[in-house]
């Protein structure tokens, strides 16, 4: 994960597009094809720690914005905006879920393959 993320303070002074675009730039990683390595895997679990502790920031974020949302009215001037960032985060949200399945998913993959192996061994 790159950028910094935001805090609330740059969240409402933000555009929807200039939120996506700085959100996509923290919480798009580059997964590696497998973890096959005693070192790969703790490197995995180094990318759920943090892949964890920015999608609970994030979910922190997007409850304040989903409650100060129901505040507006749509004639509000500020509506669309508002509901263009509590998207944009849930945007984000959604990428960090999906890393952290793929993660996972390529974890246990590789231990099934090795206890595969191991049984092949008897």
């Amino acid at each position: 994960m790159g950028n910094t993320l935001p805090n609330i303070n740059e969240i409402h002074s933000s555009t929807p597009a200039d939120l996506a675009a700085r959100l996509a730039g923290c919480v798009v990683i580059n997964l590696p094809q497998e973890f096959s390595s005693p070192e790969a895997l703790k490197e995995a679990a180094g990318m759920l720690g943090n892949l964890t502790n920015t999608y609970s920031y994030l979910m922190g974020i997007l409850m304040l914005l989903k409650a100060e949302t129901r505040k507006l009215t749509r004639k509000d001037p500020e509506y669309n905006d508002a509901i263009g960032r509590k998207e944009a985060v849930q945007g984000a949200v959604d990428i960090l879920e999906q890393e952290w399945k793929t993660i996972s998913r390529m974890i246990t993959v590789h231990d099934m393959a090795t206890k595969e192996l191991e049984m092949l061994k008897i």
